[in-house]
């Protein structure tokens, strides 16, 4: 039996956590726009240049993977009030809608897993998941 905390977790996420397999593999993105999408809904909008660093590629890889971000609806262009040349990268309702998607099929899949728990499993998961994020997020400000 698994007693060590990141493999418990990530036992979770595999096997519960992650919702339907099959709405994330119906994703109309590949891995690289994936990542751009992702980045962008964590932290709002980035700059090109943030995007390149952070996704270790070229300005021209990442602009043709934003150029087609734009195309499908994902990602819109914004540039600076007080700098034309930086560009702005920031996710479209369109996106959001596509990770609410997901996160409700995440959600059904929990609803089924706490129909599985008594009463006091319920209240000792949600103790657990409440002490995880609030070590989370402050793990997250150290940084």
């Amino acid at each position: 039996m698994k007693t060590n905390l990141s493999e418990l977790f990530l036992d979770f996420i595999y096997n519960g956590g992650i919702g339907d397999i099959e709405a994330w593999t119906k994703l109309d993105l590949t891995m690289p726009q994936l990542k751009v999408v992702m980045l962008i809904m964590f932290h709002g909008k980035m700059t090109v240049g943030q995007l390149a660093e952070n996704l270790d590629v070229s300005l021209p890889n990442i602009t043709g993977i934003i150029d087609r971000l734009q195309q499908q609806g994902y990602v819109t262009r914004i540039h600076s009030e007080k700098d034309r040349r930086v560009v702005f990268i920031q996710s479209t309702e369109k996106v959001k809608g596509v990770f609410m998607e997901l996160n409700q099929s995440s959600v059904a899949q929990i609803k089924k897993i706490e129909q599985q728990l008594t009463e006091n499993e319920m209240e000792i998961a949600k103790l657990g998941l409440k002490v995880l994020n609030e070590a989370i997020k402050k793990a997250k400000n150290t940084n």
